[in-house]
């Protein structure tokens, strides 16, 4: 079972004693959780262009969040991006701030690792949607798509009406991606004109899961 988005410390302590306890379950959180409070919402109730859901907590929660990264009873951040102008409940920026966001706030905070930040970034997203080692894997077989990492990169968000980032610190940034083997980015310049996006079967079960563990859960061979 995949639950989220993770919100609070008492949400983190029922994901960790599940997990204590044998159950098979994955967490996420949304990166602007990890580093933004309820004070964006304006004190007389009014909500702002940075309202999600679930909502803002006050900062309290956020060590646990981090906690439960650092120990795995969270496993992955998703970044709560909705495109400009669609329904639904994510915010409408903050889509390329999600890996500078756990990078300044994770690893260069001392909270997190390299490795531990590609897994909660890539590759356990890929593993709970049963598409490892197509992705989040750098092997023979697996799609081509890389990214080169500047670690030192830092920088503070400007303010603005959509973003949720606004005078947080940011670090580490892409400075090359390469996507199916092609350049994309590159010298903070765009080589890429779209349109080659292609569906990606998600599969119910990973193909590694033993028999006895479908039967133990009750779950189809099929």
């Amino acid at each position: 079972m995949h639950v989220g988005p993770v919100s609070t410390s008492g949400a983190v302590a029922s994901l960790a004693t599940a997990r204590l306890n044998g159950q098979r379950v994955e967490g996420h959180v949304l990166a602007p959780h990890l580093v933004v409070d309820e004070a964006v919402h304006d004190p007389d109730g009014a909500q702002t262009a940075c309202t999600t859901l679930p909502p803002f907590r006050d900062g309290t929660h956020r060590r646990a969040l981090w906690g439960a990264l650092a120990s795995g009873a969270v496993g992955m951040v998703a970044s709560g991006f909705r495109p400009m102008g669609q329904p639904g409940n994510g915010l409408p920026a903050g889509l390329a701030e999600r890996m500078r966001v756990v990078w300044r706030h994770g690893v260069q905070a001392g909270l997190l690792g390299a490795e531990e930040f590609v897994a909660v970034t890539t590759q356990a997203a890929a593993r709970a949607f049963n598409i490892y080692p197509r992705k989040g894997a750098i092997m023979i077989g697996a799609d081509a798509d890389l990214v080169l990492w500047d670690p030192d990169a830092q920088e503070t968000c400007p303010h603005g009406p959509d973003t949720p980032y606004g005078g947080i610190a940011l670090g580490g940034r892409a400075v090359h991606v390469i996507r199916g083997g092609v350049t994309v980015w590159k010298d903070n310049r765009l080589y890429d004109d779209g349109g080659f996006g292609a569906y990606l079967p998600c599969p119910a079960f990973s193909p590694g899961l033993s028999t006895r563990l479908r039967h133990a859960a009750r779950l189809s061979l099929r």
